[in-house]
């Protein structure tokens, strides 16, 4: 058996409305949201593309401290020469690299 009253339809009709309103206001809040996040579209690439090139240069800077990599020397000879300051050839290294990966 339900109980109806005049106050409690009342209620229950001001409860609906409350919940369609909110939606309402939620909606706009989203859409004003999404066009202020558009507007700075171009600042959010240009900040994303520094982030990537610092995150590549970071990897690329501990692969090289991990492996003991160093800048070549360059001079104006035509000599060549692919050994390490430490006397390792570098196609020993990266033989080495291989077999590491392979595990």
């Amino acid at each position: 058996m339900r109980f109806t009253t005049t106050e409690l339809s009342d209620l229950e009709t001001r409860i609906a409305n409350a919940a369609g309103q909110a939606l309402t206001i939620e909606l706009a809040a989203f859409d004003e949201l999404v066009l202020m996040v558009v507007s700075y579209a171009d600042a959010i690439k240009a900040a994303a593309d520094a982030l990537s090139v610092i995150d590549v240069t970071a990897a690329l800077a501990e692969l090289a401290q991990e492996q003991g990599y160093s800048r070549p020397r360059v001079d104006d000879s035509l000599a060549f020469s692919r050994s390490s300051p430490d006397g390792i050839r570098w196609s020993n290294r990266l033989c080495a690299v291989k077999q590491h990966s392979r595990l």
